[in-house]
């Protein structure tokens, strides 16, 4: 750290300092992507545990759940490596916010710090809160979304873009659920 002015760090020690923070985040995402490697075949059978569920319940066929693919040579292999690192930034999500906090801390005042406190103490449910319940409907989605398929065609789904629209409802879920905290914070400060 170098030398504070008059309350204020140099440009270049707020760069050195945010790059370690950074590094750090990025650590510990990587070290616990492996953790997101290890359960793979878990954290499968856990995103498609809606779809197929679903699928179980239309089909006369035992364990149908078919219509999840991964295409290319390569497919499995970068599935894998999504899915690890998808489950090492949630794990780490702890850390890298807090090494966000600890990074813009500094330039908050008291008022600015303890408003903050309190909108990510109930933010935090609210948010958990809104992707449970995108878990919870995500059965449904995928039934209306099916159900826009013609009767005389199939539909194919890429497992790769299953996963991309379970992450995205799970998080719009999430913000929705927060979305009224933010306007009332709005609104105080």
């Amino acid at each position: 750290m170098g030398k504070i002015r008059g309350g204020a760090m140099p440009l270049m020690d707020h760069v050195r300092e945010f790059r370690n923070r950074f590094l750090k985040s990025l650590f510990a995402i990587a070290i616990l992507s492996v953790i997101g490697w290890i359960f793979y075949d878990e954290i499968i059978q856990e995103l498609t545990k809606p779809f197929c569920d679903l699928k179980a319940a239309t089909s006369n066929e035992l364990n149908h759940c078919g219509d999840l693919y991964i295409n290319g040579l390569i497919g499995p292999f970068n599935l894998h490596l999504k899915i690890a690192f998808i489950t090492g930034l949630i794990l780490a999500a702890p850390f890298w916010l807090y090494q966000f906090w600890a990074f813009i801390t500094p330039a908050l005042h008291k008022r600015e710090k303890r408003l903050a406190i309190v909108f990510v103490s109930v933010a935090t449910p609210l948010f958990l809160s809104g992707s449970f319940t995108a878990y919870i409907l995500l059965p449904h989605a995928v039934n209306v979304l099916l159900g826009f398929t013609p009767n005389d065609l199939g539909n194919l789904i890429r497992f790769d873009e299953y996963l991309d629209f379970v992450m995205r409802l799970i998080l719009l879920f999430g913000i929705a659920f927060v979305l009224p905290l933010v306007l009332l914070l709005l609104n105080v400060v």
